[in-house]
């Protein structure tokens, strides 16, 4: 970061990836963002900003971007729950979560998977898996978490590493117990 006259938030164009035709976008909405005042980028209440991130993936969604405009969503729906916020919007963060799994070729209707056939990027999708159960849990709906936790593993098993699984397992297993009693 630079000081300079602006924000006080200085991004730099040379250390950006050096594909042409994304260095060209990002120098010029660099360039903008480094002559913002500071007051207008942090006089942004956190509602402004779920708003902002909504129009624009309402309008990336108008014109064919669906991932673009699943990536804002996803966005939007992080920004429910900042840290910032004295009372994180957990159900509003999971409702835009679910609304951006088309964006990202993914339904969790486990007949929509069948073995050896996987659409779009794995990674993407199990961090967005992994974020919906987190925002299941947090939002106190333990059968939920369960769901999209067993979803999770029955679909990208294929693409989990030993560490990811080890973590996963003693999530599901006391909540199974749980369950099983109640059943």
């Amino acid at each position: 970061m630079e000081k300079a006259r602006g924000n006080g938030y200085k991004l730099h164009w040379e250390r950006l990836h050096r594909n042409v035709r994304k260095k060209s976008f990002a120098v010029r909405a660099i360039i903008h963002w480094n002559n913002l005042r500071r007051d207008m980028v942090e006089s942004l209440s956190e509602e402004e900003k779920i708003q902002r991130y909504s129009i624009l993936s309402e309008l990336y969604e108008r014109i064919g971007f669906h991932r673009k405009s699943a990536f804002f969503k996803r966005i939007a729906a992080m920004q429910c729950a900042a840290p910032s916020i004295p009372e994180p919007g957990w159900r509003a963060c999971y409702k835009l979560l679910l609304e951006t799994l088309p964006g990202y070729s993914l339904s969790l209707d486990p007949k929509d998977f069948s073995k050896g056939t996987h659409r779009g990027w794995a990674a993407v999708q199990m961090r967005l898996l992994h974020e919906l159960v987190y925002a299941s849990r947090r939002m106190g709906n333990p059968a939920l978490c369960v769901r999209h936790l067993s979803f999770l593993l029955q679909t990208m098993l294929d693409f989990l590493s030993d560490q990811v699984m080890a973590k996963c397992l003693p999530l599901v297993t006391p909540a199974a117990k749980n369950f099983a009693g109640k059943l």
